[in-house]
């Protein structure tokens, strides 16, 4: 399943390094994993496994199949001529792991293939469809780690194969994994010889960490439903439940809370049943709490309904706030009530898959699973509140325009298109917000922004995605300068308020948001990291020769305005690593900005870069109906000569911006790289619910 491979070898000469023994003497199977806890074989692969070896056994001529105990054991046997013996190696990052569960069953698979080999069968399907319980002995459980590492050594020191593993918010430490009870049973014996446990905390319980064995054991969930039901207590038909708190506010306010009666629901993380008593903890929306429930506080019918809950059941709880003695904060439970039943068992190990796309796919189990991606996503909620907040204190409205539209403009992007069939009407998803916000700013409303899904017909990487949140707002009687100090304000206000400081780490590296940011023109910047001064450059054939000595691709179509952006990617970008404000570009790539008055060549536009990216791009917006006509009919010239991305002309825009609009300053935000900012986030889709 990806986890864990088996190799059964044939073994043609030794099987020991240290032996000269003879040809054809030893099957030996090879597990590798790098997981550090057990690991419960399916079924189907452990009947392949016996398969595999029955075969090995023919082929040789053998009649029978011997585990002795151990490798030393084998070395050490001279098989008959119609034997051969078993043994197992094996390599993973814990020498627990996953050869105690197969050692277990080493004595029944060369029982079932010497069956195989004398020509009896084996019960291949029961044994495929059996449930299968595995216990495993466990002693204590903790929610600080360095309790639990004191426990791992003592237990070590007494000779035990010792493994520690994380189970929601405890440390558990656990040794040895049966598939007969009464050899667990045999182990806490052993254990309470050598008095191990300070609190006596030892437990047998069904193993089941990994959705290989995880398979057999949901498929006992559909029962234990069915059970409740026909008892007559159906969790799906409860239709609500009154909640005083959530677990960190017990937490925040415990010495107020204390000894009072408080109710909570959540998810059931993790649970140990010991007898009377037992401990479950509770993850609710804001963290998880820890929860005592006894039989004779809860009834002893409640009682026996709690013990045959599941992890990831939804539970209510009602109970008193208290201190355990050993200081964690607590719940002593009156009631519990089985809210929802879950049918799926939750992976207890789901942080740690390689696969991120499961995680993405199934956001919904990563939010249980991973409390630092639900914090991501609390954060990006704050961010936006955070945003509308500082722009509703600037006068600004907040607005909603148009997701299909006729004539996608207002970005370089290929937008996607769909058809409206009841106007027999193809469209388009819009690739921005501008065009129809700038229309409102010619109605009178002066200060307006939107926060919408736009859709660009585009590629997918850590930085880029399809369909992600953006931000846009104009302002009218200002310029780009305005429109700087806005964002340089309003990036330092999130930082303060979200993160706790304007100076906050990405990555590793620090940003600092606390300083002015700097400003450095676009051919200053080319300047400065490429050693190419354009100011010197007057004509496309001159920027197109100095392209081909520095080896910057272009195409023929591309003129000195394209040319020097594409210096600025290809030598800039990188550098820009602190808050820089990247200002004044060439008018070829800023097809609806004011040029600037004092060099047409240029226009008053600028794009915020920190750690090499680009944050956000504003203009002061161009108001010029008849040099706006000329700036769409040389876009229209850009797409008849190959560019996918160019703007079209947009009439109803035109007749809006000759009706008037006045001098206006305008911005768009990309939110989900600003969210990837704040909350060091790596990926676009980290800050994506559902990518």
């Amino acid at each position: 399943d990806g986890r864990v491979s088996l190799c059964v070898e044939e073994k043609n000469r030794s099987w020991c390094s240290s032996s000269n023994a003879n040809d054809q003497r030893a099957v030996t199977i090879e597990c590798a994993s790098d997981k550090t806890e057990p690991y419960a074989m399916n079924s189907k692969v452990y009947e392949s496994l016996i398969k595999l070896c029955t075969d090995i056994c023919k082929r040789n001529g053998k009649k029978k199949l011997l585990w002795l105990g151990s490798k030393s054991k084998a070395l050490n046997y001279s098989p008959k001529s119609d034997e051969m013996v078993l043994t197992v190696h094996r390599w993973f990052a814990n020498k627990s792991c996953p050869g105690d569960w197969l050692y277990s069953r080493l004595d029944d698979l060369a029982e079932k293939v010497t069956k195989n080999l004398s020509g009896a069968t084996t019960s291949t399907p029961t044994t495929t469809t059996k449930k299968e319980t595995l216990f495993r002995v466990q002693v204590g459980a903790y929610s600080v780690k360095n309790n639990a590492d004191v426990q791992l050594k003592k237990v070590k020191a007494a000779g035990f194969d010792t493994y520690m593993v994380k189970v929601g918010g405890l440390y558990k430490i656990q040794v040895g994994v049966y598939s007969k009870k009464a050899n667990a049973e045999a182990m806490q014996i052993i254990r309470q010889q050598k008095k191990l446990s300070d609190d006596d905390v030892w437990e047998l319980y069904h193993v089941a960490e990994d959705y290989s064995e995880a398979v057999n054991v949901a498929d006992k969930y559909p029962e234990k439903l069915k059970e409740l039901q026909d008892a007559g207590k159906d969790p799906f038909v409860i239709t609500k439940f009154d909640v005083s708190h959530h677990s960190q506010d017990i937490k925040d306010n415990f010495e107020t809370l204390e000894g009072q009666t408080v109710t909570i629901a959540g998810r059931v993380m993790s649970k140990r049943v010991m007898g009377k008593a037992s401990f479950c903890n509770v993850q609710d929306l804001k963290g998880n709490i820890q929860s005592y429930v006894a039989r004779d506080s809860i009834g002893e019918e409640s009682y026996k309904e709690f013990k045959k809950m599941d992890i990831g059941d939804i539970v209510g709880l009602k109970g008193e706030v208290f201190k355990t003695k050993t200081g964690e904060m607590s719940i002593h439970a009156s009631e519990v009530t089985l809210l929802t039943k879950s049918l799926q068992i939750l992976p207890e190990k789901f942080h740690g898959l390689t696969n991120t796309d499961i995680r993405y796919r199934q956001r919904y189990v990563d939010l249980i699973m991973n409390p630092e991606v639900k914090d991501t996503f609390i954060k990006r909620s704050q961010i936006l509140k955070e945003i509308r907040k500082f722009l509703d204190g600037r006068g600004f409205m907040e607005v909603e325009t148009p997701m299909l539209v006729s004539n996608a403009g207002g970005a370089a992007a290929r937008p996607f298109e769909t058809h409206y069939n009841a106007l027999d009407e193809d469209v388009k998803l819009r690739i921005s917000l501008e065009l129809y916000l700038k229309r409102l700013i010619v109605g009178g409303l002066e200060r307006v922004y939107e926060i919408g899904r736009v859709f660009r017909n585009e590629g997918v990487d850590t930085r880029h995605n399809p369909e992600f949140t953006l931000m846009e707002l104009y302002q009218a009687y200002t310029d780009y300068e305005g429109m700087m100090e806005l964002t340089e304000s309003m990036f330092r206000y999130l930082a303060e308020t979200v993160c706790g400081s304007a100076v906050l780490s990405y990555n590793g590296t620090v940003i600092d948001m606390s300083k002015p940011f700097e400003r450095i023109t676009m051919i200053d910047a080319v300047k400065k990291y490429a050693g190419v001064d354009f100011n010197e450059i007057t004509s496309d054939e001159e920027a197109k020769k100095v392209a081909d000595e520095h080896k910057v691709a272009y195409e023929p179509r591309h003129k000195k305005g394209d040319i020097i952006n594409l210096f600025f990617e290809e030598f800039c970008e990188e550098n820009m690593v602190q808050p820089t404000f990247v200002m004044d570009h060439p008018v070829e790539i800023s097809p609806l900005t004011k040029r600037k008055p004092e060099n047409p060549e240029l226009v008053e536009r600028f794009e915020l870069f920190i750690y090499g990216r680009e944050m956000c791009n504003a203009y002061s917006e161009l108001n010029d109906p008849i040099d706006q006509r000329e700036r769409f009919a040389a876009q229209e010239e850009a797409f008849a000569a190959g560019d996918e991305e160019a703007n079209h002309t947009d009439e109803d825009f035109l007749n809006a911006l000759e009706i008037g609009m006045p001098p206006t300053g305008g911005i768009g935000y990309g939110i989900d790289r600003l969210v990837m900012l704040l909350t060091d986030s790596q990926a676009i889709r980290d800050v994506l619910l559902f990518p």
